[in-house]
């Protein structure tokens, strides 16, 4: 059985163009609307509804209602699952063949999420999402599209984002690892370089042009680019908590990105700095959820866990 892991990422409202211009979730946009009730809305609304992805080969279908918490809170359940691949089924113990499984064959199973308001300043709140995760697959992609277009149908003036956020002290197991590597990454070809390579015809955008720096086995980066990566994943040295929207406003855009490769705890790990995503972290409660007769977790059990820890990531936040 797979590992029983949350997310958490903070939900944020802007004016649609300008990323700066921040709106409380409790009452935004020109109709001021709550979050929390579009949410809710949209899940009655299209109870039962299957999202069906063929670009992502991604399925996500609402049939578990929404539970009332109190009027600043709700959590549920979602299915979800990928499709794509086919191929045979066996039975594990004696090999004999069971069924083909057709590309459209979904295996689908249940994500706990919750979702949240909570007032940070004089009537400004923020908005709060976690959601389960199952060993390596996450509900988040598909959740987040849902939602966006929740918002979007609404009050095309707003835009709605999931930040990733992370307390400071496990932030800062980030900010312990040694760097091995720096990876600039050019999505398209000057044209001197092609004519340089006697490349004379060719789509600018097909082709990607790297710059690698790696250190020797036992060997660091000088200090200064070691303390420039790490500057670029804090965010600042003033916060408790990490939010991660992106970092556009230090030269990364859609045309070119920067990665690092950072040994954590003995293993290497790559963080693409235009893709904080990368970097959210992963609460595991295998151990202390309860689980049904099946081992599945039960969702009042993952529930008060993931209020708890909410709590608990809040009170090491500064929002």
């Amino acid at each position: 059985m797979s590992k029983v892991q949350l997310e958490c990422y903070k939900l944020v409202i802007t004016t649609t163009g300008d990323k700066d211009d921040y709106h409380s979730v409790e009452s935004f946009g020109k109709f001021n609307l709550n979050l929390l009730k579009v949410i809710k809305e949209g899940f009655v609304r299209d109870k039962g509804d299957i999202k069906s992805d063929e670009a992502s080969k991604t399925y996500l279908e609402l049939s578990f209602e929404l539970e009332d918490n109190s009027e600043n809170s709700s959590y549920g359940l979602v299915e979800y699952g990928t499709f794509g691949s086919g191929g045979m089924l066996k039975d594990a113990k004696t090999g004999k063949f069971k069924y083909t499984r057709l590309t459209t064959d979904t295996e689908v199973k249940p994500f706990y999420f919750l979702v949240e308001i909570r007032k940070v300043h004089q009537n400004f709140y923020n908005g709060f999402l976690m959601i389960e995760r199952f060993g390596t697959i996450g509900v988040k992609k598909a959740l987040e599209a849902y939602l966006k277009r929740l918002v979007r149908e609404r009050d095309k003036g707003v835009k709605l984002s999931l930040h990733p956020i992370m307390p400071t002290k496990l932030f800062k197991k980030f900010q312990q690892g040694s760097l091995r590597e720096v990876r600039y990454t050019l999505n398209s070809l000057p044209s001197n370089i092609a004519r340089h390579q006697s490349i004379s015809e060719y789509e600018k955008q097909s082709i990607t042009m790297e710059l690698v720096f790696k250190t020797k086995k036992n060997k660091e980066f000088p200090s200064y680019i070691l303390n420039q990566a790490k500057q670029a994943l804090t965010g600042g040295d003033n916060t408790k908590y990490v939010t991660i929207p992106g970092i556009d406003k230090v030269g990364i855009d859609d045309y070119s990105s920067t990665s690092i490769k950072m040994n954590l705890n003995g293993s290497n790990k790559t963080f693409n700095l235009g893709d904080f995503n990368n970097l959210r972290p992963y609460i595991d409660i295998n151990e202390e959820v309860k689980k049904d007769k099946r081992n599945f977790p039960i969702i009042s059990s993952i529930n008060g866990i993931a209020t708890k820890y909410l709590d608990d990531l809040m009170e090491d936040t500064i929002v």
